[in-house]
């Protein structure tokens, strides 16, 4: 499991997160094992995918975010 995990990796990075406008931070480490994660589980398969996966967990995480710090 370790070595099919450890060859596993996305074609998105960092530099390509900020490109696509997400704030540099923690988030990155979130967005990018969830992506790995996914594309272990087959369920994104293209450079395509991984953009758009990314978008929407990004969204999805900043809105949870902003309904958190509303409460509080």
């Amino acid at each position: 499991y370790r070595e099919q995990w450890q060859q596993i990796q996305p074609t998105l990075d960092g530099h390509a997160l900020r490109a696509l406008g997400i704030p540099r931070g923690p988030i990155y480490r979130v967005l990018l094992g969830t992506l790995r994660a996914a594309l272990r589980d087959g369920e994104i398969t293209t450079r395509a995918d991984e953009i758009a996966f990314v978008l929407r967990l990004a969204g999805e995480i900043a809105a949870q975010s902003a309904a958190d710090n509303s409460k509080a």
